[in-house]
């Protein structure tokens, strides 16, 4: 930033500099140009914040000049009053269109001089301050659309975590938001047997596995050299190549610490929809061995009931039972066959319950048949969040 007690007159007057310098002296510091290359060279190195310039240098127009200082890198830095003999209206919209902070027409006394140089002192002030202010917007606002995108990322990873059905299904998953950041990562998920992904090779190497095993007890994140481990219970991410950059490592642990416990959430919810699916197939097959033994019960109560039957009415001729006892017996037999046949009925009953559990559960959102298919990327890009 200039200093803005500087002052640069350019004027070939010598006289009348003179004349400017003492007056200006008091509150400004003050430097003398007499040409134009002079006037450039004094500008790029003292780096005043007002110029005062006037319109007809030896007999030569000042305008070109003036423009041609809008290429210099201090330009935003300071402003140009124009001195002029030329009262008309036309010179101070000449000066107006190319830029001039102010117009002195001459003669001028020190008061009118000051009062003028005082206003732009506040303008440039107030000038910077804004351009200070909205830089400081601007890098907020890039800051804030970064943490934006990044918050979508999150978002897309979850909506696209909710499709999952199987294991090598969350490995795509946890790489597409690996991938997203220019990230190279493996990843392990430990169920009865351990299963390892790399998001490159595809396949972890068995020392990298031994460091999923050494570092499952170092805490939920965990960093060594350019290497970062998201733990949890069943599931760990290894990130490989952080940046150099602090604040993006710290962005970094913030979102895969939310992606490492999506992944742990939704692993132990295909662990329980696999556990649901084989309790469902028990129950069926428990239904199909019911069903197949009430009807090894038919076979075998029709056959026995033949047989029986055929017995006890052989054997009335030599038992010298009474017409009273046969009759007895024949109900007491006949009471043991009822029986037989309200449990034929029990079971009956039982497999019909056993159907219709499994009906319901399988026609109820809570069991989800697993897909083979790897989830696709969603069509519609990122996330927005607006």
């Amino acid at each position: 930033m200039v200093d803005s007690h500087k002052v640069v007159i350019v004027e070939s007057d010598v006289e009348f500099c003179e004349q400017m310098v003492n007056q200006l002296s008091i509150h400004y510091e003050v430097r003398v140009a007499s040409d134009l290359n002079c006037a450039r060279d004094l500008i790029e190195t003292h780096r005043p914040h007002i110029v005062l310039l006037d319109t007809y240098l030896n007999n030569q127009s000042t305008v070109d000049f003036y423009v041609g200082l809008k290429s210099l890198e201090s330009y935003q830095d300071f402003a140009v009053v124009f001195i002029t003999e030329n009262t008309s209206l036309d010179e101070r919209l000449k000066a107006y269109e190319v830029g001039a902070s102010e117009v002195l027409v001459r003669p001028f006394d020190y008061e009118e001089l000051t009062a003028k140089l005082q206003v732009i002192d506040s303008y440039l002030i107030e000038k910077r301050k804004l351009i200070i202010e909205c830089e400081e917007a601007k890098s907020a606002s890039t800051e804030f659309m970064k943490e934006a995108s990044q918050h979508g990322l999150v978002v897309q990873f979850f909506r696209n975590l909710s499709y999952c059905q199987h294991i090598e299904q969350l490995s795509f998953t946890v790489f597409q938001a690996t991938n997203a950041l220019n990230l190279h990562a493996s990843m392990v998920v430990r169920d009865e047997q351990d299963h390892y992904f790399d998001s490159k090779t595809g396949v972890v190497n068995p020392i990298e596995r031994n460091i999923f095993d050494l570092l499952h007890t170092k805490g939920r994140v965990f960093q060594f050299g350019n290497r970062l481990i998201f733990n949890d219970k069943h599931t760990a991410i290894l990130i490989k190549n952080l940046p150099e950059d602090e604040r993006l490592v710290g962005q970094i642990r913030d979102i895969y610490a939310f992606v490492v416990e999506g992944l742990e959430a939704k692993f132990q919810d295909i662990r329980r929809q696999n556990m649901l699916l084989d309790i469902v197939k028990d129950i069926a097959n428990t239904a199909q061995q019911v069903s197949h033994r009430i009807n090894q019960f038919d076979d075998i109560s029709a056959e026995n009931l033949s047989e029986s039957n055929q017995e006890l009415n052989d054997s009335y001729h030599f038992l010298g039972l009474s017409y009273e006892q046969e009759e007895a017996l024949s109900a007491l037999f006949e009471s043991g066959l009822k029986r037989m046949e309200f449990a034929k009925g029990d079971l009956a009953n039982m497999q019909k319950m056993l159907e219709d559990l499994v009906y319901k559960i399988e026609n109820t959102e809570m069991l989800t048949m697993p897909s083979e298919e790897t989830p696709s990327q969603d069509a519609s890009g990122d996330v927005e969040l607006f």
